[in-house]
């Protein structure tokens, strides 16, 4: 922290991060971001498949490289009774525990959250699971598709961000600080469950609420492409320029620094 500088909300927050890939990796950089220290679980075996996943530079991945920047990390095999200790140890003095393993895992290895929570009241357990019940699995593009998403995003193909993985993390992230506040006020901990199917609802809501009404969606009247001031368009040196000025004296602007203001009427 530089001089002067304000302390980040979660400085002192201790995280154990027993979770793998992407929808925990966001979480965990959001938590470092806001100062928490996050201390990573990872198989002695493998390790987390991010440190694998190409693109990599020194043989390490750099998705890992970027979301766990600033981690610490200690290899922990949670089947073992060494590497259940381990993770009891550590939970018992964490404020957030986060894992992702399939329901009822934990609890077969005899570390379930009911049992670390009872040694550490004021723990706040965070599970992400494919779904919010049984122990189906998925893929983020399961996941986008089964929402409804993937059919409101514009042009055929697959998305090129993982939409579900990186909503659940941010949405986990929103739910962590809500704990924290509410420990803080009562000193109880708790837990929290994100189900990655449940993240891309939240870019349907509104989608829903047009539907109900049978009027004419908006991606269809304004977002879609139909209109001059809102859309993408190919450039003479093959680049894609994205145009977004629904408000007229934004699309008037735009048509007088392009040099062509008889454009102004057709936005």
């Amino acid at each position: 922290m530089q001089p002067g500088q304000s302390p980040l909300p979660l400085e002192g927050v201790v995280v154990v991060d027993a979770s793998r890939m992407l929808p925990g990796a966001v979480l965990a950089r959001m938590l470092l971001d806001l100062g928490a220290r996050v201390i990573k679980i990872e198989d002695p075996r493998t390790g987390d498949l991010m440190r694998y996943t190409p693109p990599t530079i020194d043989g390490i991945g750099v998705g890992f490289c970027v979301f766990f920047r600033g981690a610490e990390s200690v290899t922990c095999d949670l089947r073992s009774p060494a590497g259940g200790e381990l993770l009891r140890a550590l939970a018992g003095k964490a404020d957030v525990l986060i894992e992702s393993l399939r329901p009822g895992t934990l609890d077969r290895w005899g570390l379930g959250l009911d049992g670390l929570r009872a040694a550490n009241p004021a723990l706040i357990t965070v599970s992400l699971p494919g779904f919010a019940s049984g122990d189906a699995v998925g893929h983020d593009l399961n996941f986008t598709a089964m929402s409804g998403l993937l059919d409101r995003l514009q042009g055929p193909g697959i998305p090129a961000v993982q939409l579900a993985d990186c909503t659940a993390g941010t949405l986990a992230c929103s739910a962590i600080l809500a704990a924290l506040l509410r420990r803080h006020r009562t000193g109880e901990g708790g837990h929290i469950s994100q189900p990655l199917a449940q993240a891309p609802l939240q870019f349907m809501t509104w989608v829903w609420a047009e539907a109900a009404t049978g009027a004419e969606p908006i991606s269809q009247r304004l977002l879609g492409g139909s209109i001059a001031a809102y859309g993408t368009y190919r450039c003479g040196d093959g680049l894609d320029l994205a145009v977004g000025c629904l408000e007229p004296k934004f699309w008037i602007a735009f048509t007088q620094v392009i040099g062509l203001p008889e454009l102004a009427p057709t936005g």
